[in-house]
């Protein structure tokens, strides 16, 4: 039994009636013409930061790395193979690295010259 509101063949979208056909809505898309915006960026070259400033961080980040990945390797060589002489080595050179790099720290923001006033 053919229902009237069942499409005319499988492939055909439209409905069978004609009274129904005309029933259906027509939907504006209210996305139609919005796109996002391009985000826009500070131009930061020419507000670059003291040449050494810069320096200072990226020795310090150098240090860091250092005293972390000495530490680490040490105690685990301390921990998984017994090995006391290389991961006691290790972890004094990754002690030295981490103090250094903490007085260092500490000395440049003691500086007045570098830091930050907030008048941007």
């Amino acid at each position: 039994m053919l229902d009237r509101f069942d499409p005319d063949d499988e492939g055909s979208s439209e409905l069978a009636g004609g009274p129904e056909a005309d029933m259906v809505p027509t939907v504006d898309d209210p996305a139609e013409g919005l796109e996002p915006s391009a985000p826009t960026v500070d131009d930061y070259s020419e507000k670059d930061v003291p040449r050494e400033l810069k320096h200072e961080f990226w020795s310090q980040v150098l240090l860091f790395n250092v005293a972390l990945f000495a530490l680490s390797l040490g105690l685990m060589f301390i921990g998984f193979e017994s090995r006391w002489r290389v991961g006691g080595g290790l972890v004094a050179v990754g002690l030295f690295a981490l103090v250094r790099g903490l007085k260092r720290y500490r000395a440049v923001k003691r500086d007045p010259d570098w830091v930050d006033d907030g008048d941007d």
